[in-house]
């Protein structure tokens, strides 16, 4: 399901993805630190990779299937590049892991 950047939530249809009596499984992280050694690199898309991996792992770790990553990003002050690499990044893992990103 496509939804236009600024919606109020994201869908997901499990039925058009094939599941005929699914029971979902959600997780949730953050970055911790490790925001710290990448604002002192000046590499942010290696972020935004972590963040899915260490979702995409917490599901598998329950035997289910990563169908979709929710994304929230919040800072002080916004800074286009920084945003648009770690959004790359978590673009780029959720191709990896097989997920949609809403």
């Amino acid at each position: 399901c496509k939804v236009d950047l600024g919606g109020f939530a994201g869908l997901f249809d499990l039925k058009a993805a094939g599941f005929k009596d699914p029971l979902l499984a959600s997780g949730t992280d953050g970055v911790g630190t490790k925001l710290k050694i990448a604002q002192l690199c000046n590499k942010h898309d290696t972020i935004g990779q972590d963040l899915v991996a260490m979702c995409v792992n917490d599901i598998l770790a329950q035997g289910a299937e990563p169908l979709f990553f929710l994304d929230y990003f919040s800072c002080g002050k916004l800074d286009l590049s920084v945003t648009e690499a770690v959004v790359a990044g978590i673009a780029k893992a959720c191709g990896k892991a097989g997920c949609a990103l809403l």
